[in-house]
């Protein structure tokens, strides 16, 4: 897989799976079949993402929809060449990449699996700590994880790994459900980074079932890992 898309998964794959360590059952990624379908209850958010890659700068929004059982993500202007889109489960993950022409459809197992320093971002989904906070006695031996700020409403928590280089700091705020994520900075040490800040967050929104279904054209190139 490219530099930049294994990064970027990585950190996604991270970012949504703590959303849905929140709660959650098992679901099935579908096909998108419609339009008119009914709408129903989710968490939503607006972040605003700065990416980094090999010194080359680019922005883009990142929304993301969350029900008990699946993560929908969408990123507009993503490289300049357009949007990705996203559904992640508790056990598989699609990622469709339309300006390239290329998606990915795996299970998380073997998504991890394929990573290299990546792979202890595994442990971060034990931490729990975007519904509650951090409790260092389900953390990893392979993690360290640091509060470098903290008050009443908010904190800001450093997660690093003891056998790779990269760094994770999330920063979150006390919502009306619980802690939510209000920041992240994902840096790999080698050539990517990402910072993204929170523009909206809505505890009680609603979206069309259509948002957590994704249909890949037959003409377009699967990525290997």
């Amino acid at each position: 897989m490219k530099t930049g898309y294994r990064a970027i998964v990585g950190f996604l794959l991270v970012l949504s799976v703590e959303f849905l360590s929140c709660g959650g059952t098992r679901g099935d990624i579908a096909d998108e079949n419609g339009i008119d379908e009914p709408e129903i209850p989710v968490e939503a958010y607006l972040f605003d993402v700065k990416l980094r890659r090999n010194g080359k700068p680019t922005s883009f929004r990142l929304d993301i929809y969350q029900t008990d059982s699946a993560v929908a993500m969408y990123g507009r202007g993503y490289f300049n060449k357009g949007a990705f889109r996203g559904i992640l489960t508790d056990d598989s993950l699609l990622i469709n990449f339309p300006s390239s022409k290329e998606y990915l459809r795996e299970s998380i197992e073997s998504l991890f699996q394929s990573f290299d320093c990546e792979k202890d971002l595994i442990a971060v989904n034990l931490l729990g700590y975007f519904a509650s906070l951090p409790d260092s006695g389900h953390i990893s031996e392979d993690l360290s994880v640091e509060t470098v700020e903290q008050d009443g409403q908010s904190r800001k928590v450093k997660v690093t790994s003891i056998n790779c280089p990269w760094e994770l700091l999330i920063g979150y705020g006390l919502k009306e459900k619980g802690w939510r994520i209000d920041s992240f900075e994902f840096d790999d040490r080698e050539s990517v980074t990402l910072k993204g800040e929170l523009r909206n967050y809505k505890v009680d929104s609603s979206v069309s079932q259509s948002r957590f279904k994704l249909s890949i054209p037959d003409n377009f190139i699967k990525l290997t890992l």
